[in-house]
């Protein structure tokens, strides 16, 4: 919608492996890519839906919720699966194999909505999917909490480099490392 402001998550920001939302792109609606058409709610899982990034699987966190994603995804919420649940089942070697089954095309094979519902995943009982959901959030604080300092140690370097009479003289090449 024109002049809101609104995210848009691309397939690159759900295959850098951390499982959640980030580093989406914050535009006007009317800048945004034509494929931004899906709108997901916080707690939605995005599959893509492409055979080569199946993998790339992404829970919706509040900071995203009514924003906009690429119709290269598919957008899932259930009534019988927590989304942490749904994100490790579809992320598994068994919700892998059920997905890649259901691609087809040429160069750019992809799974279509029709053949994405035909997958078939387990129900695990409720006191399994509260656990894998506490164990998945735990997973998510400390991948942000890593990212966090990897973040502030870059920080501290690019801050030191700013002394560089003191860093000149311990220069040395990879090479010379080992």
């Amino acid at each position: 919608e024109d002049g809101q402001d609104i995210g848009v998550d691309l397939v690159a920001e759900c295959a850098d492996g951390k499982g959640y939302a980030a580093n989406c792109t914050h535009a006007l609606g009317a800048d945004l890519p034509s494929r931004a058409r899906r709108r997901v709610a916080t707690q939605d899982v995005l599959v893509s839906s492409l055979e080569g990034s199946l993998s790339s699987i992404a829970l919706v966190d509040s900071e995203y919720d009514q924003a906009l994603c690429s119709t290269g995804f598919h957008v899932v919420r259930s009534k019988r699966l927590l989304p942490e649940v749904l994100f490790i089942l579809l992320r598994s070697e068994i919700g892998q194999k059920q997905l890649e089954r259901g691609c087809n095309g040429g160069i750019m094979s992809s799974i279509r909505q029709e053949e994405f519902c035909k997958a078939h995943l387990p129900i695990p009982p409720e006191e399994v999917q509260q656990k894998i959901k506490e164990t998945v959030s735990h997973s998510f604080m400390m991948i942000r909490q890593a990212g966090n300092l990897i973040g502030g140690s870059t920080n501290i370097m690019t801050s030191c480099s700013a002394e560089k009479n003191s860093w000149e003289a311990c220069l040395t090449r990879l090479g010379d490392l080992k």
